[in-house]
């Protein structure tokens, strides 16, 4: 709730990244478990609008990065915003709603995840 979702996209990259300079064979795979509500921005006193597009726009660096992605939306109740769909979308990702899922399904899904 209070850690920058587009600061955990950004170390999820640099991880990745320097996991391929290690080993060019690996297939770099990026789950993000989130409900998309980005509610704290790498700037201090950003609005909300510019939180989330600050998320999206990082998540966009994760396919140029050669990543492949998965992201588990966590929003749970009646009204929803649709935030990690929207986020999936700009990362390019494969979205799952995670309450539609059971244990044995996250694992295929990361497993359709890598394309391959």
């Amino acid at each position: 709730g209070r850690t920058p979702l587009a600061l955990g996209l950004m170390k999820g990259i640099e991880l990745l990244r320097q996991a391929l300079k290690r080993d060019p064979e690996i297939v770099p795979v990026m789950v993000v478990i989130t409900d998309g509500k980005a509610n704290v921005g790498l700037q201090q006193g950003a609005s909300i609008q510019d939180i989330l597009a600050e998320s999206r726009q990082v998540g966009g660096g994760v396919p140029a990065a050669g990543i492949h992605s998965l992201v588990l939306d966590t929003e749970q109740g009646f009204v929803k915003l649709h935030q990690a769909r929207e986020l999936a979308s700009a990362m390019q990702a494969q979205y799952v709603q995670l309450e539609q899922l059971e244990g044995s399904h996250i694992t295929a899904a990361i497993r359709d995840s890598l394309r391959i």
